[in-house]
């Protein structure tokens, strides 16, 4: 039995199990530090499973979505309360207090989310360069909601959408030249990969706000890049709800080189990309050729 709430309500649970993971029961300041990390990983890690299902949920509705209808208050929950009367009382009063197994229950129970928008939208035919323009504002405001999912609701400050990338003006003429009838090995995968690359090393100042969160480089950069669609870098840029699916499931299926940042897993500093190459065939061999002379 499945008891359905908004996303904006399962979001207040999700926000308060990480506060009382964070409580400083006299812990030492060391301890504290790494019971705060923790409950940031494991916030992160949900959020991300969710932010998938959100996306997916909004490409099954793609045909008639609207930018304007991408609101996290459009966004339900469904929670299996498995028939418990105790659960469904704290799922249908926010004012109860549920206690750390209920939450937990609670966040762990989600079986669907779905987007049910209050209002449609009926001018969605466009010529071609406003749809364009259309798409960017609704890319924009999936930007918005992952903020406000990954940010414990704050939604992002106004930013101009036509600041430049760190990185933009740094073309690779030789990427551009091999993605159309590239040699075999090189696919659609490894290239976004290549681009998630980008975004990490492309942090900038203004993308603080999110990183104080706990948020990592790698969602920083998708996020950032969502809400800054019209004048993002054309290397990482998104062109449809899709590619967001398919860089929330990379994430999900790498974490370790996707959704860790070096400072929670240890590193020295160094890039560790374990044993797997990306990038250009060809300059793969020349390195490795290179380091066994």
């Amino acid at each position: 039995m499945a008891t359905t709430i908004t996303l904006h309500q399962w979001l207040a649970f999700l926000i308060l199990r990480e506060k009382r993971k964070q409580e400083h029961h006299g812990d030492t300041n060391t301890n504290f530090v790494h019971k705060k990390k923790a409950a940031q990983l494991e916030y992160i890690q949900t959020a991300v499973s969710v932010a998938l299902l959100l996306v997916q949920s909004l490409i099954v509705s793609s045909p008639s979505l609207s930018s304007q209808q991408i609101t996290i208050d459009n966004f339900t929950v469904a929670i299996d309360d498995k028939g418990d009367a105790k659960l469904l009382l704290l799922l249908l009063n926010l004012e109860e207090n549920p206690d750390d197994e209920d939450l937990q229950r609670i966040i762990e129970s989600v079986t669907q989310l779905e987007f049910t928008p209050s209002t449609k939208n009926d001018s969605s035919t466009h010529a071609n360069g406003e749809q364009q323009e259309s798409d960017d504002d609704l890319l924009r405001e999936v930007g918005t909601v992952l903020h406000q999912l990954f940010c414990r609701g704050i939604k992002p400050p106004i930013v101009s959408t036509n600041v430049s990338s760190p990185d933009e003006g740094d073309s690779d003429d030789d990427l551009d030249s091999e993605q159309p009838g590239a040699e075999k090995g090189r696919t659609k995968h490894s290239l976004r990969v290549a681009q998630k690359m980008l975004r990490k090393a492309s942090i900038s100042s203004l993308d603080e706000c999110v990183l104080s969160y706990g948020v990592p480089r790698n969602l920083c950069r998708l996020i950032i890049d969502l809400i800054r669609c019209e004048g993002g870098n054309e290397e990482t840029k998104f062109r449809s709800i899709e590619e967001v699916a398919e860089e929330l499931i990379q994430i999900i299926s790498k974490p370790n080189l996707f959704l860790y940042d070096s400072e929670a897993t240890g590193s020295t500093g160094q890039l560790n990309f374990g044993s797997t190459l990306y990038g250009r065939r060809n300059e793969a061999t020349s390195f490795l050729r290179a380091a066994t002379l």
